[in-house]
């Protein structure tokens, strides 16, 4: 795995100002797309970058995951109509009690992230269907459009088993996770 420098990892962690695009792209002309400084990086490597911070020793993980908890418009930003209000209701109380904990466990030091858009999980296709919950299927209709969904598991070296998570968005210029939306949309 990469070393990232730390400096790059506070700026995505600490502002949570914007999501960029996908840095992967390269620009009219050629060359490369580097997320400016003080700018979250909305792509894959992002959210690799984000979730590296769990696995740094020592972490905060309550603190690493109350940083991850949606504003308001952040469920607006995230599922249609009237399932934002509800998916906002369905988690109010366990982000304020501050029940949901993004955590390895001991021994767990890597990394497993798949990823998903709202359009692949409505047709099923992909890493959405091989990889994500099936709960994703019976409520992807009311994902919006555009949304790029992540999966992940922080695992040990070799494995494939681990803590399991779901629901990671990068939405309204920050990351977010709305975990087994399934619940709260029901």
């Amino acid at each position: 795995m990469q070393k990232i420098p730390t400096y790059v990892l506070t700026a995505l962690f600490l502002s949570l100002v914007a999501c960029g695009d996908d840095p992967s792209e390269d620009p009219p002309g050629g060359g490369t797309v580097e997320t400016p400084p003080g700018e979250v990086d909305g792509s894959e490597a992002g959210a690799k970058a984000l979730l590296s911070e769990f696995l740094a020793p020592g972490a905060n993980h309550a603190k690493l995951s109350a940083d991850l908890a949606p504003a308001s418009g952040n469920y607006a930003a995230a599922f249609e109509g009237d399932a934002a209000a509800k998916a906002a209701a369905g988690y109010k109380q366990a982000w304020e009690g501050g029940l949901i904990v993004v955590k390895p466990n001991a021994g767990q030091t890597e990394l497993l992230l798949w990823k998903a858009t709202a359009e692949e999980l409505k047709a099923w296709t992909g890493d959405a269907k091989d990889q994500f919950p099936g709960g994703y299927r019976e409520i992807a209709k009311h994902l919006k459009p555009g949304v790029t969904w992540y999966r992940f598991k922080f695992v040990e070296p070799g494995s494939t088993s681990g803590m399991a998570y779901d629901g990671l968005v990068c939405v309204n210029g920050r990351w977010t996770i709305f975990p087994k939306p399934w619940r709260v949309l029901r």
